[in-house]
């Protein structure tokens, strides 16, 4: 058995192995022989860190073997310092940070008792709780150790503390303090690389769009200049030139970190393939190019490789949807939805990507289902951010899910708008018409509300302001009050100046019957033929022509002209699939009453019966009139109750004399009491606001309410 001063000699020839057999029998003759265990320990931990296993098993056996002997040598002897030491050190490489840091402690109140230095453990603490910071608390701990252990060397072996602390005030985001240690350890240590390092961090943490951006780079690759194994430098600058959109910079620099073995290898190797990626699908449309081609090749290439190598790492996710994005930009969609179909059976996905998914299937929609996909992710997103609204509510409008718009919208509104700390969404207005839209797509009467985001939309340049004054305009013409009326005829006049062709026809319309305005059936037909002028496919217009030819108001009457104007109407509507059917009551109604053609009662109830059927409530307001007449009138298969379906029953205005007397009939017809009297209080109303045109048609019926005919065509 050889004394421990032998043993000594051993570990100074590094030869560990003989170390350990001599002190196992130094301890087993020698329980209490603190040093021995001590040496047996520390022979252990070097040697563990020389050889290589294979095995974690044997790897943790020897780790809690050495932990159990420097816990023995402080048992049997506290006053070994180096005991502490090794645990402390022990600990850093198994990780285990509370013990790190306990030990260090443990390390410098030992030392203080028996007056020997311990700066190493000053060290190991400031950079514990630099390394292993979660708030700005463990970076100012850090800073004070870092300043302890400063005080306490000479400026050489201060030299990586005093980099180290200048990180601490970079995590902290005081950056005027970690800029000032760089400089003066460029001063002190003009050749030390990582002083430029720290210099380059500092300044490039105002942002890519700062001023100093590219001085930043220049520290950073003055470090490189010194020390071409700064993988940190290296690293940063592959970030950054990522970050400001310089791909080809990035990947070059990428390639240098794959070069050698490093720590930074595999976060390479995935900001390399993250790069390529982002390039591709933003460097324009796929046309095959050779290049778009070669880029794609050395993607799906890097993708495969990270995936093989990330294994069950969460991280492969992100890799995979790289792929079926790759897939979807070049045009192959069926292979990314299968990529994406098989990301969503994943069990943690973040919410990003279940934002790109859900984008993907609105951007390359082909069918409703497509829409519905989309919303399908949204739903699962736990915390929606502006993005995901905005998609959930244009999905929803191309679904014409109005309701859900609705109330996607007034939550959105409501998170975003009032939050002093967010940023004004782009999308804000164009949001804001889709809101009001569909306010007025679920009969709300909220028009204030509606009204009030209409012309929030006007700040918008890109929107269609025509459209909004229009829009405007008919809530207060047809809607509200008669207080509104002139106010809505002049955000009519704002929409025709314009050029917009609907409301040119909306004002003929007013000035044909005057019902708001002054009648001018001439200067009416003149401006329904320039609405027909700007758009030949309006059919209302031509309606309003027709009608000219019909009355003898404004032009001469021709009945013949006149139905031959409302059947071209016609043709027109179902040439451009029209949803309107204004130019299919006109025609029936010629067919009833033999205007312009031979009378016939059968085509004219088909007509208005297969429209109503086909249409619903979406019919013309001329339609709805004429099936409830013929109803009324009890003409086979017409309907009271599905006539009083066509309408919107729950309207406090209506502008339409004739709609209030009819719906007052199909009431009083099917016995609602309540309902009658309502009719009665808003007839009172429009009544007042019927022009002499109307009136006088009326005046020739309300003696005679059952042979009522409902429209003064």
């Amino acid at each position: 058995m050889e004394s421990l001063d032998k043993i000594m000699e051993y570990m100074s020839e590094g030869d560990f192995r003989k170390a350990i057999k001599e002190l196992n029998l130094i301890i087993e003759h020698e329980p209490n022989n603190a040093q021995a265990f001590y040496m047996r320990g520390k022979s252990a931990f070097i040697e563990l860190q020389n050889e290589k296993y294979d095995n974690n098993l044997e790897i943790n056996f020897i780790y809690s073997a050495i932990e159990n002997d420097l816990n023995k040598c402080i048992e049997i002897d506290p006053s070994i310092i180096d005991a502490y030491r090794g645990l402390m050190y022990l600990n850093r490489i198994l990780k285990n940070v509370d013990k790190e840091r306990e030990f260090a402690q443990t390390l410098l109140e030992k030392a203080k008792e028996l007056e020997e230095t311990s700066t190493d453990a000053l060290l190991m603490l400031a950079s514990s709780y630099l390394n292993n910071g979660k708030n700005e608390s463990d970076f100012h701990q850090a800073i004070g150790f870092y300043d302890d252990f400063i005080k306490r060397v000479d400026i050489e072996d201060g030299k990586m503390a005093r980099f180290e602390r200048g990180l601490c005030y970079y995590n902290l985001g005081i950056l005027n303090k970690a800029d000032a240690e760089a400089n003066k350890l460029i001063e002190d240590f003009p050749m030390y690389d990582d002083a430029y390092f720290l210099k380059g961090i500092a300044l490039s943490k105002s942002g890519i769009d700062s001023e100093f951006f590219e001085d930043a780079i220049f520290f950073l690759n003055k470090a490189i200049e010194l020390n071409n194994q700064n993988y940190n430098a290296l690293y940063e600058i592959a970030e950054w030139y990522f970050e400001k959109g310089n791909y080809k910079k990035a990947i070059e620099t990428y390639d240098k970190l794959l070069e050698s073995k490093n720590k930074y290898n595999l976060a390479a190797l995935l900001g390399k393939t993250q790069t390529f990626h982002d390039m591709i699908v933003e460097s324009g449309e796929y046309t095959g190019s050779e290049e778009q081609n070669k880029n794609l090749t050395e993607a799906f290439n890097l993708i495969n490789k990270v995936i093989e190598i990330l294994g069950n790492d969460k991280r492969i996710v992100q890799y995979k949807y790289y792929r079926g994005d790759l897939f979807s930009y070049k045009g192959e969609i069926d292979k990314a939805k299968e990529e994406f179909e098989k990301i969503a059976e994943e069990k943690e996905i973040a919410d990003a990507l279940y934002y790109r998914i859900a984008e993907f299937y609105y951007n390359y929609a082909q069918s409703k289902e497509y829409y519905k996909k989309s919303l399908n992710y949204l739903e699962k997103i736990k915390d929606k951010k502006n993005a995901a609204y905005n998609l959930s509510i244009f999905a929803n409008y191309e679904l014409k899910n109005y309701k859900e718009i609705v109330k996607i919208c007034e939550e959105f509104l409501n998170n975003f708008l009032n939050d002093k700390n967010s940023n004004e969404e782009k999308n804000i207005y164009y949001i804001r018409f889709i809101y009001a839209y569909s306010l007025q797509m679920i009969d709300s009467h909220n028009y204030d509300l509606i009204i009030e985001n209409y012309k929030l939309c006007l700040n918008d340049e890109t929107l269609d302001k025509a459209l909004i004054y229009r829009n405007i305009a008919k809530i207060m013409i047809y809607n509200m009050s008669m207080n509104y009326y002139l106010k809505g005829m002049e955000y009519l006049q704002l929409s025709m100046k314009l050029n917009d062709a609907i409301s040119y026809y909306l004002y003929a319309k007013e000035l044909f019957y005057g019902n708001i305005i002054a009648p001018c059936p001439e200067l009416a037909l003149g401006l329904a033929n320039t609405s027909i002028e700007l758009d030949g496919n309006l059919e209302y217009a031509y309606i309003i022509m027709g009608r000219g030819y019909e009355l003898g108001r404004g032009i001469e009457k021709n009945p013949n002209k006149a139905f031959e104007i409302y059947y071209k109407a016609n043709e027109i509507a179902k040439i451009n699939n029209s949803k309107s059917s204004c130019a299919k009551a006109a025609l029936a109604h010629c067919y009833y009453n033999g205007i312009g053609v031979e009378k016939n009662q059968s085509m004219a109830l088909s007509i208005v019966k297969k429209t109503a059927e086909t249409r619903g409530k979406f019919s013309h307001s001329h339609i709805a009139l004429l099936y409830s007449y013929f109803a009324l009138e009890c003409f086979e298969g017409f309907d009271l109750k599905k006539a009083l379906s066509l309408f919107n029953q729950t309207l406090p205005h209506y502008s339409d004399l004739s709609v209030v007397m009819t719906l007052k009939r199909l009431y009083k017809r099917l016995g609602r009491k309540k309902d009658i009297k309502r009719m009665i209080k808003i007839e009172a109303e429009t009544l007042k606001r019927t022009g002499e045109f109307n009136l006088n048609y009326l005046r020739n019926y309300i003696k005679n309410f059952k042979n009522f005919y409902p429209i003064p065509f």
